[in-house]
Parts: C-alpha cells; sequence; structure tokens
C-alpha cells in the first residue's frame, strides 16, 4: 500500500528535540513546489528534483509508478496559475490551491510479478523531516486540519482485478530507542472510489477495522475515515477536515505487529504526506487548501 520515501532515510541521522509550545508543522502555503523523478534512485548524472517554481520550494510532488511520461516542469498560465501535467496526470497551483489528478486509462492492471500495479501522486513537506522531532508522549494532541474537494469516478470499458483510488492523510514516525532503528507509517484513507468486478477485490463502503499493510521494518498502516466516526468524503463535497490524530497513532502503534515496537515513549512524528493513489480503471482529482498539522504539549 505504500512506497518508502526514500528522502526519509535521512531521519535515522538527526537529533531530536521537543516543542516548547503549539507549534505548526507543515510549510505556511501550498504555492511553491518541486518534484521528485518517478524512480529512485536517479539514473547515474541526472538529478532527483526537476521543475522547482521558485528558489526555495516548500513542497514535492512525488509520482511514483506514473504511467507514461512523467510531469512535465510547472509553467506559468495567464491566470497565474502553476501548471504540471503528464498524459495522466495533472497539477495545478492557483490562490493557495491545489488540484492533483491522476487517471488509470493506461495504467497497467499489474506489475511483471503479477501484483496489482498501484500509482501514487503525493505531495510532502521538501525538508526532510520536521525541526524538532516531537515525542509523542510529550504531546496532548495533534490536530490536523485540511480543506479538501474529492472527485472519483470509474473508467468505462476498463476493469482490473483492483480497481480502486483513494484520498489520503499521512503521519511519519521514528523510532531510534530500539536497534535497529524502526519507521511507520500512518495513513488515513478519507475517500473511496471503488469498481468491484466479479472475481475481483471487493470494497467495502463500511470498514470495520485499520489494515497492518507492512508488518515489518518499515512499518505501515491504513485506517479508514468511518473508523473515526465520519462517512469517506463524497463526490464534488468541500469538506472541512479537522481531527486529533493522537489517539489513533498511540492506539495503532500499540496494537501493531509482533515485531513493532509499542511503546508509546520511544516514537517521534517526524513527517507527514498527502495526496492519493489508484488502481486500475479509475480517476482520482483532490484539491487541497487551508493545510495545518498542530502539535500541541501536554505540560
Amino acid at each position: 500500500m505504500f512506497r518508502l520515501f526514500s528522502w526519509l532515510i535521512s531521519l535515522f541521522l538527526v537529533g531530536m528535540g521537543l516543542p516548547a509550545k503549539a507549534q505548526q508543522l507543515l510549510p505556511p502555503a501550498l504555492n511553491s513546489f518541486i518534484t521528485e523523478v518517478p524512480k529512485l534512485p536517479a539514473p547515474l548524472g541526472q538529478s532527483r528534483y526537476y521543475g522547482a517554481t521558485n528558489a526555495s520550494p516548500a513542497w514535492v510532488i512525488a509520482q511514483w509508478d506514473i504511467p507514461g511520461s512523467r510531469l512535465s516542469s510547472f509553467t506559468k498560465e495567464e491566470d497565474g496559475s502553476l501548471i504540471s501535467h503528464s498524459e495522466e496526470a495533472n497539477v495545478q497551483i492557483k490562490n493557495g490551491i491545489l488540484t492533483i489528478s491522476q487517471s488509470g486509462a493506461t495504467l497497467p492492471c499489474t506489475h511483471p510479478g503479477g501484483k496489482p500495479r498501484e500509482w501514487d501522486l503525493f505531495f510532502a513537506p521538501s525538508a526532510q523531516h520536521f525541526t524538532p522531532l516531537i515525542a509523542l508522549s510529550r504531546l496532548a494532541s495533534l490536530i490536523q486540519t485540511a480543506t479538501i474537494t474529492v472527485d472519483g469516478s470509474i473508467l468505462p470499458g476498463k476493469a482490473c482485478k483492483v480497481n480502486l483510488g483513494d484520498t489520503l492523510i499521512a503521519i511519519v514516525l521514528i523510532d531510534r530507542e530500539v536497534h535497529p532503528a524502526q519507521v511507520f507509517f500512518y495513513q488515513l484513507e478519507l475517500s473511496q472510489t471503488c469498481h468491484s468486478i466479479p472475481g475481483g477485490q471487493n470494497c467495502s463502503s463500511d470498514p470495520n477495522r485499520a489494515i497492518y499493510f507492512s508488518r515489518s521494518n518499515p512499518f505501515g498502516a491504513d485506517e479508514y475515515e468511518p473508523l473515526l466516526g465520519h462517512p469517506f468524503l463524497h463526490n464534488g463535497k468541500q469538506i472541512h477536515f479537522s481531527e486529533n490524530l493522537l489517539p489513533r497513532l498511540k492506539a495503532i502503534i500499540e496494537k501493531g505487529p509482533a515485531g513493532m515496537d509499542h511503546k508509546i515513549s520511544d516514537w517521534v512524528v517526524a513527517n507527514a504526506y498527502y495526496g492519493q493513489h489508484i488502481w486500475g480503471g479509475v480517476k482520482l482529482t483532490s484539491k487541497w487548501s487551508n493545510l495545518k498539522l498542530t502539535a500541541k504539549q501536554n505540560f
């Protein structure tokens, strides 16, 4: 369900600190970006990033396993918007709103080995980690807010074994109290676009538990918006999302796989990423603005 952000490896090398007060962890606006190449490591002699919108971009776009050509460099339109596009993807920045779109029209159903092929279109702070890193046990709350609109649909005439699109918010945690150090990816799936076919993967509009999609280091879990007491986001309806993710992070860690450190005080909040991923014959667009992640310390 995910591919490890290679630029997060440096998390193991940095020092840990604590916030003195309530702190905004994300860059203040969605207005400057750079794009990461689709596959890492980048070919010898080529840059890992390209197409920056300014000299100091605050965010990075990840386009893992994009079908066909990669996203273009950003160009400025007459209306002031910034656009990056490919045959099956589009990224637009206008008036502080980031719009990202994917189509599975040319996306292969499977990898050569037979597993369903996932295509991720994520964005994250361009810094490789939050500064300072924040101990989970010292937090009173970790409140994620965002204004989000989702539009997902099924592509007529294309049906793979898995036809699915999800919009998500993700928190990255690390634990350097154990050896080797552990990484944990928490993904909250906000919306679901799904086309079930006979013999294919069934989709649930009312999931009843989180799924640990990686049960070894780096660990990972998918949780779903209905488990937090809210329905999946509806197409075309703007949502002002606000949720304290701290209780969910603690619960998911405490109930984690056998090889995972379950001690809450050993984990720190290290980074976050946002966006969407698709499989098979679906289209998905999401709009993001007013994105904040607020850490409040427990005095």
